[in-house]
Parts: C-alpha cells; structure tokens; sequence
C-alpha cells in the first residue's frame, strides 16, 4: 500500500513488476490521472477514512506525504497497524539536516514537520516500528528510512538534547556565501537541470504508460 501515491507511479511500476500493489491520495486532480491508468488499484480517500484490514499487509510505503501531516505519530501508527508482524515499511522525507539549499529557502510553507534520522526513527519505535536500515541520499537532501513491525521494538525518546544541539550546529553552521561559493551548489542544479530536460524529451512522444515503463 503507498500512503499518498499521488499520480500512482510507484503502484503502476510495482503492479508491473508482478505485486498485488494498491495506493490512495486525497488529492483529485491526481487521482483523475491515476485511475485512468491503473482503475481501481488506486482510490482518493485521506488515511482516516481508508478502509484496510489489520495485519493484512507486506508492504507500506510513503514517500513526502508524512511531512504534510498534522499528527505524523498516529499515522505511523495506523500504517503499522496495516502490516503483518515482520512486514516493512519505507518512509521517505526531506531531511532536516540538509544543506544543499540555500540558508533562505531551508523551510517550506506546505510542510507541517521536519525530520532527521533520530527524530522518525524515535517516532517510529513508538509505532511498533524498528529501525532496519537506510539514511540520508539526494546529496543529503532527504531521509529514507526502511521500517520492520516489531511488536517488541524498544521506544526511542524523540526529545534528545544531543540531537538538538549537532542539528542546530549544522544549520547555523550554513552560511549564505559559502552555499553560493560551493561548486556543489551548480553542479547540484546543472543535474536537476539535465534531468528535468531529459525528462521532457521523453514524455513528449511516449504515452504515460511508456513514460513509466521507460523511466
């Protein structure tokens, strides 16, 4: 099951592959577009409100929709709830301590949490959920962490002074000239830059199915 599968490329692209794959999104917009594609293998629906049966689950993903969520804790929570004892989980979220954008441009208005390693990997253990593997990837920019249901997982305190105090010293740490100064800084664009035009080049003469089995 992914957790706000927007468009449903992952559902599309793991059903491909053979799994019993399904998504929801509250959004409509993307669900006109996924439907389409996929029927019924996706639905618009918020996670209060979707029906899934209790320890039915192999699998759970969420990939940038926990960040936008007013209690992170109890959807946690509810997606452990899903999974069958062993099963996974992956969580994906932009990453607190990332540097590659501009001291200015760190925090964005849609975002309701940030997170680091420490930070969702505590919240997860109050979930049942024990740290598996995973880490920081995009040059730093988000946090992808690999989850298993554990009912016997040990709680981690997210409020550690520790933690605090080297997040705090990484992002003051974080200046303006020498983020403008760094090569890393326009390479990183150049590369987003190539991307976003290879992209395009592609999607304009494939179908979306095409576009997704290419990609």
């Amino acid at each position: 099951m992914d957790v706000g599968c927007g468009a449903g490329e992952l559902v599309y692209m793991l059903a491909a592959a053979g799994c019993n794959a399904r998504g929801f999104d509250p959004d409509n917009n993307y669900m006109r577009w996924a439907r389409g594609l996929m029927g019924d293998k996706v639905e618009q629906n918020r996670i209060e409100d979707v029906n899934i049966q209790a320890a039915s689950l192999d699998l759970v993903t969420m990939f940038h929709a926990l960040e936008h969520m007013r209690e992170p804790g109890s959807v946690l929570t509810s997606c452990a709830g899903w999974l069958k004892e062993g099963g996974l989980m992956a969580v994906e979220v932009p990453n607190l301590e990332s540097i590659v954008q501009a001291p200015g441009h760190q925090y964005l208005k849609v975002l309701l949490q940030y997170f680091n390693q420490h930070t969702l990997t505590a919240l997860a253990s109050r979930a049942g959920l024990r740290f598996e593997s995973g880490g920081a990837r995009d040059e730093g920019e988000n946090l992808r962490c690999y989850f298993r249901k554990d009912s016997g997982a040990r709680t981690i305190e997210p409020e550690s002074r520790e933690n605090a105090s080297r997040v705090l010293g990484i992002l003051e740490g974080h200046q303006s000239l020498a983020h403008y100064l760094s090569l890393t800084h326009y390479g990183r664009a150049w590369r987003r830059l190539s991307r976003t035009t290879g992209e395009a080049v592609h999607s304009a003469t494939r179908t979306d199915a095409a576009m997704l089995n290419f990609f």
